[in-house]
């Protein structure tokens, strides 16, 4: 008999939940730094939490995504989590690289 895969629907759920409230954070976000950016020169500590709680809830909706991607069930919702999960942990990764390349340079 041969091992069938687990079922981790739970966890495909919540990759994509976690998703698309992670991509909405960060077009919120981005939308307010754009604001801040143009009133003043610092963006306020909100904008940075909105931002950095985008990034950590794609973060972890990124990695269930992964695990739930072989369940035998919910695999299209574990997908369409780790695509839209994808896109802010990229943009945040650039950000963050060109920063500190930018410091050090």
């Amino acid at each position: 008999m041969k091992n069938q895969p687990k079922d981790r629907l739970g966890q495909a759920v919540v990759s994509l939940i976690f998703g698309i409230f992670g991509i909405l954070f960060f077009i919120v976000g981005m939308l307010k730094l754009g604001f801040d950016s143009e009133y003043s020169y610092m963006p306020s500590t909100g904008t940075m939490a909105t931002i950095l709680f985008a990034f950590i809830l794609s973060v972890v909706g990124f990695f269930l995504g992964i695990i739930a991607r072989k369940s035998s069930k919910g695999r299209g919702m574990a997908i369409a989590g780790i695509t839209l999960t994808t896109l802010p942990v990229v943009i945040m990764i650039l950000i963050i690289g060109a920063g500190l390349v930018l410091v050090y340079m």
